[in-house]
């Protein structure tokens, strides 16, 4: 059996920014969670912008990239955004080869993620 290390996540919403500080790898079920609270943020709340600050997860495998698309597309459905920080060479090189890179939007840190404003098509 793997040793995966144990998952968990710190959220914190300032206005209509939620930040999702995450850690460690998430099995299957925790992905499947992670999906509705992020869904529920978005499509209950005044959140607009989802910063996921994954520098504690490394290296991203293919449930969380799923993920990640899913969450990008709702939020997109909902007039938000989805912006990634802290992501990891490994996982940077992973997002390339996929040709996701320019898929999502990354920011270096969570302050440029805080502040970044992508053009929302009319």
């Amino acid at each position: 059996m793997l040793n995966r290390p144990k998952f968990n996540f710190e959220m914190e919403i300032t206005g209509d920014i939620a930040v999702f500080h995450l850690r460690g790898r998430p099995s299957l079920g925790e992905t499947a969670d992670l999906r509705k609270t992020f869904w529920d943020c978005i499509s209950q709340g005044p959140v607009k912008k989802l910063i996921l600050e994954l520098s504690g997860v490394s290296p991203l495998d293919p449930s969380a990239i799923s993920l990640f698309i899913a969450t990008k597309n709702v939020v997109s459905k909902h007039h938000g955004q989805l912006v990634l920080t802290g992501i990891s060479e490994e996982s940077h090189a992973l997002l390339q080869q996929t040709h996701l890179l320019n898929y999502f939007e990354i920011c270096d840190n969570l302050e440029e993620a805080r502040a970044f404003n992508a053009q929302q098509p009319e």
